[in-house]
Protein backbone atom coordinates (compact mmCIF):
# COMPACT_ATOMS: atom_id res chain seq x y z
CA UNK A 1 0.00 0.00 0.00
CA UNK A 2 1.23 3.49 -0.86
CA UNK A 3 -0.34 6.81 -0.06
CA UNK A 4 0.69 9.67 -2.35
CA UNK A 5 0.25 13.32 -1.52
CA UNK A 6 0.48 16.21 -3.97
CA UNK A 7 1.10 19.14 -1.69
CA UNK A 8 1.57 22.81 -2.37
CA UNK A 9 3.27 25.54 -0.40
CA UNK A 10 6.23 25.15 1.94
CA UNK A 11 6.97 21.77 3.39
CA UNK A 12 7.30 21.74 7.18
CA UNK A 13 9.44 18.62 6.80
CA UNK A 14 12.43 20.40 5.24
CA UNK A 15 12.14 23.50 7.39
CA UNK A 16 12.11 21.72 10.74
CA UNK A 17 15.24 21.67 12.91
CA UNK A 18 16.35 18.30 14.25
CA UNK A 19 19.33 17.34 16.41
CA UNK A 20 22.08 15.24 14.87
CA UNK A 21 22.81 12.07 16.79
CA UNK A 22 26.56 12.41 16.28
CA UNK A 23 27.10 15.80 17.94
CA UNK A 24 23.66 17.08 19.03
CA UNK A 25 23.98 20.06 16.64
CA UNK A 26 20.81 21.35 14.99
CA UNK A 27 20.24 20.41 11.35
CA UNK A 28 17.66 21.98 9.06
CA UNK A 29 17.13 19.60 6.15
CA UNK A 30 16.61 22.40 3.59
CA UNK A 31 20.11 23.76 4.31
CA UNK A 32 21.75 20.48 3.30
CA UNK A 33 19.34 18.60 1.05
CA UNK A 34 17.54 21.17 -1.09
CA UNK A 35 16.93 19.55 -4.49
CA UNK A 36 17.41 16.03 -3.14
CA UNK A 37 14.97 13.16 -3.02
CA UNK A 38 14.78 12.21 0.64
CA UNK A 39 13.68 8.97 2.25
CA UNK A 40 12.66 9.71 5.84
CA UNK A 41 12.11 6.76 8.11
CA UNK A 42 11.16 6.21 11.70
CA UNK A 43 13.64 3.80 13.30
CA UNK A 44 12.09 1.61 15.97
CA UNK A 45 14.38 0.36 18.79
CA UNK A 46 13.86 -3.31 17.96
CA UNK A 47 14.80 -2.95 14.28
CA UNK A 48 17.33 -0.11 14.22
CA UNK A 49 20.47 -2.07 13.31
CA UNK A 50 18.78 -4.28 10.70
CA UNK A 51 17.10 -1.31 8.99
CA UNK A 52 20.23 0.85 9.05
CA UNK A 53 22.21 -1.71 7.08
CA UNK A 54 19.57 -1.91 4.32
CA UNK A 55 19.17 1.87 4.24
CA UNK A 56 22.93 2.41 4.02
CA UNK A 57 23.08 0.15 0.96
CA UNK A 58 20.23 2.08 -0.66
CA UNK A 59 21.84 5.42 0.15
CA UNK A 60 25.18 4.36 -1.34
CA UNK A 61 23.46 3.07 -4.49
CA UNK A 62 21.55 6.32 -5.23
CA UNK A 63 23.50 9.11 -3.53
CA UNK A 64 25.12 10.36 -6.74
CA UNK A 65 21.60 11.01 -8.07
CA UNK A 66 21.00 13.48 -5.21
CA UNK A 67 19.23 11.03 -2.95
CA UNK A 68 19.58 10.85 0.80
CA UNK A 69 18.18 8.88 3.67
CA UNK A 70 17.25 10.52 6.95
CA UNK A 71 16.72 8.20 9.90
CA UNK A 72 14.68 9.57 12.79
CA UNK A 73 14.64 7.87 16.16
CA UNK A 74 13.61 8.56 19.73
CA UNK A 75 16.44 10.21 21.64
CA UNK A 76 16.01 7.58 24.35
CA UNK A 77 17.31 4.91 21.92
CA UNK A 78 21.03 4.30 21.62
CA UNK A 79 22.19 3.98 18.01
CA UNK A 80 25.71 2.55 17.82
CA UNK A 81 26.57 2.47 14.16
CA UNK A 82 28.35 4.47 11.52
CA UNK A 83 26.22 5.29 8.51
CA UNK A 84 26.82 7.85 5.78
CA UNK A 85 23.42 9.52 6.07
CA UNK A 86 22.09 11.67 8.93
CA UNK A 87 20.47 10.14 11.98
CA UNK A 88 18.25 12.64 13.73
CA UNK A 89 16.82 12.57 17.23
CA UNK A 90 13.13 13.04 17.94
CA UNK A 91 12.42 14.95 21.16
CA UNK A 92 11.71 12.88 24.25
CA UNK A 93 8.05 12.23 24.90
CA UNK A 94 6.97 13.02 21.36
CA UNK A 95 8.55 10.23 19.33
CA UNK A 96 5.76 9.01 17.10
CA UNK A 97 3.51 12.04 17.52
CA UNK A 98 6.29 14.38 16.39
CA UNK A 99 7.16 12.20 13.40
CA UNK A 100 3.49 11.90 12.48
CA UNK A 101 3.01 15.67 12.62
CA UNK A 102 6.00 16.28 10.35
CA UNK A 103 5.37 13.55 7.82
CA UNK A 104 1.80 12.40 8.17
CA UNK A 105 3.09 8.95 9.11
CA UNK A 106 1.50 7.02 11.93
CA UNK A 107 4.51 5.24 13.39
CA UNK A 108 4.92 1.53 14.07
CA UNK A 109 1.25 0.61 13.77
CA UNK A 110 0.92 2.48 10.46
CA UNK A 111 3.15 4.16 7.92
CA UNK A 112 6.81 4.69 8.72
CA UNK A 113 8.59 5.59 5.44
CA UNK A 114 8.11 8.95 3.73
CA UNK A 115 9.54 10.03 0.36
CA UNK A 116 10.11 13.76 -0.11
CA UNK A 117 10.46 15.07 -3.67
CA UNK A 118 13.11 17.50 -4.96
CA UNK A 119 10.83 20.47 -4.22
CA UNK A 120 10.62 19.49 -0.57
CA UNK A 121 7.08 18.13 -0.59
CA UNK A 122 5.90 14.79 0.69
CA UNK A 123 5.52 12.55 -2.38
CA UNK A 124 4.45 9.25 -0.81
CA UNK A 125 4.26 7.29 2.41
CA UNK A 126 4.70 3.54 2.79
CA UNK A 127 4.11 0.89 5.42
CA UNK A 128 7.03 -0.56 7.26
CA UNK A 129 7.85 -3.01 4.46
CA UNK A 130 11.45 -3.93 3.75
CA UNK A 131 11.91 -0.85 1.57
CA UNK A 132 14.44 -2.15 -0.98
CA UNK A 133 12.20 -5.18 -1.63
CA UNK A 134 9.03 -3.13 -2.12
CA UNK A 135 8.44 -2.78 -5.90
CA UNK A 136 5.94 0.09 -5.53
CA UNK A 137 8.45 1.98 -3.41
CA UNK A 138 11.23 1.40 -5.93
CA UNK A 139 9.03 2.57 -8.83
CA UNK A 140 8.13 5.76 -6.95
CA UNK A 141 11.76 6.35 -6.00
CA UNK A 142 12.93 5.96 -9.61
CA UNK A 143 10.22 8.37 -10.77
CA UNK A 144 11.28 10.98 -8.20
CA UNK A 145 14.97 10.56 -9.02
CA UNK A 146 14.22 11.12 -12.73
CA UNK A 147 12.77 14.58 -11.99
CA UNK A 148 15.01 17.53 -12.73
CA UNK A 149 16.76 19.32 -9.89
Amino acid sequence: MVITHAGSGQSPILDHAFRLSSNNEPLILRDHFKGHVILMTLLEPETVQERLEALEQMFMRYRLRHFTVVGLYPETVQVATNVSFPLLKLPTGSDHEHFQTLTGLAGPAGMSVCLVNRRGHQAAVFPDDPVPGNSKFMQKLEMLLAEHR
